[in-house]
């Protein structure tokens, strides 16, 4: 029994006392603990309702460069779509010109001056983004060659041909990258006195616009949105410069305003058909100038906050320590309520030092 008793008393000395955690409330008086809990409540109120504010405005910018998006790339798409139809009137007029017939009936030396000069109101002289024009037959051998020291383009024009065998006669190409250059091109039919196509005149142009064009684009997008035109099969994409990447989505999700990165950007982006042709195209803004003023404004509102809080929670502070000192001092709570951890530790130090053994004398 007194080995037991003894054992039990070793394992009491041995047991080690309850650690206390520093950062707990439990170890501050109610005096101190009243203004904390205020303040914190008061700090999540405010820099909630800031946060909430942030959200709202935000949003009214994204709002803002969806709208903008949405407008310029459907007007974009609308005015590629009208200028094309020039391009192509010019084409089928040169392809269907006297003199063109002239020489694709009876080719000779007589007759080729005259076909020539139709072709070189095409060149590069009368045309910026021209790059050669050239006259073929229907059994795909060529027939003319504008500047004639040129070598006929290393492209496949099977698909342009089919189209321009049926009304309207005339059809856009497909972007293509030819020689490091980005170009499309117009192509006709030649016709007969009974409308059956004899031969196709085909213009290689740049994809590049003018300088004027060029002007004019910068100024309806500004200096941070930024246009790329494509295939709808995604193969060959430009930003009217040289080629560059494809969007790393599929073009049905840019049918809708989506986002992803691009060069390390964030970017918003939307695309539209452009109708008779097949090319795509896609206007992208980045997203970060979008934010640069919901950004200001969440910086401007935290250190309003940040100044707001710093009064109200020192005189809270200050009055609930004194009330509550107040309170300590008249009910005497503090030294039974306010630290029962402390209590308890002195009540078993007590309990141990008189279990100890005490030595006998001799």
């Amino acid at each position: 029994m007194r080995d037991s008793q003894g054992n039990q008393k070793l394992e009491t000395e041995a047991r080690p006392y309850p650690v206390r955690n520093p950062f707990s409330l439990s170890n501050f008086s109610i005096a101190r603990r009243l203004p904390i809990l205020i303040g914190l409540l008061l700090i999540a109120i405010i820099f909630g309702s800031t946060w909430a504010s942030y959200l709202g405005v935000k949003e009214s910018a994204l709002e803002v460069g969806r709208e903008r998006l949405l407008n310029l790339t459907q007007q974009l798409a609308n005015q590629s779509q009208q200028s094309l139809p020039i391009v192509l009137g010019r084409t089928f007029a040169a392809a269907n010109d006297p003199a063109v017939h002239a020489f694709l009936r009876s080719p000779s030396s007589a007759t080729r001056p005259g076909a020539l000069s139709i072709l070189r109101q095409f060149s590069p002289t009368q045309d910026p983004n021209s790059l050669q024009v050239e006259l073929w037959n229907t059994d795909r051998t060529l027939a003319l060659i504008e500047p004639e020291n040129a070598s006929p383009e290393p492209a496949d024009l099977t698909t342009e041909f089919r189209q321009c065998a049926t009304d309207p006669f005339k059809v856009v190409g497909p972007i293509r990258v030819v020689n490091n250059i980005v170009v499309y091109t117009a192509v006709a039919g030649v016709k007969d006195d009974t409308g059956k196509v004899v031969a196709y005149l085909v213009r290689w142009r740049r994809a590049s616009p003018t300088a004027n064009v060029r002007k004019q684009l910068a100024d309806l997008l500004g200096s941070q949105a930024a246009v790329y035109y494509g295939n709808s099969q995604g193969d060959v994409w430009t930003d009217l410069e040289k080629a560059v990447p494809k969007p790393p989505v599929n073009l049905g999700a840019t049918l809708e305003v989506t986002h992803y990165p691009r060069d390390g950007n964030s970017v918003m982006a939307l695309g539209r058909p452009i109708g008779g042709t097949p090319w795509f195209l896609i206007v992208e803004f980045p997203v970060q100038p979008l934010l640069a003023h919901s950004n200001q404004f969440l910086r401007r509102m935290l250190l309003i906050d940040f100044g707001a809080e710093i009064t109200p929670t020192w005189s809270i502070f200050a009055n609930t320590t004194n009330s509550a000192s107040s309170l300590v001092r008249s009910t005497g709570w503090s030294s039974r309520c306010a630290t029962p951890s402390a209590n308890l530790n002195e009540k078993f130090r007590s309990e141990r030092c008189n279990s100890r053994p005490r030595p006998t004398r001799c």
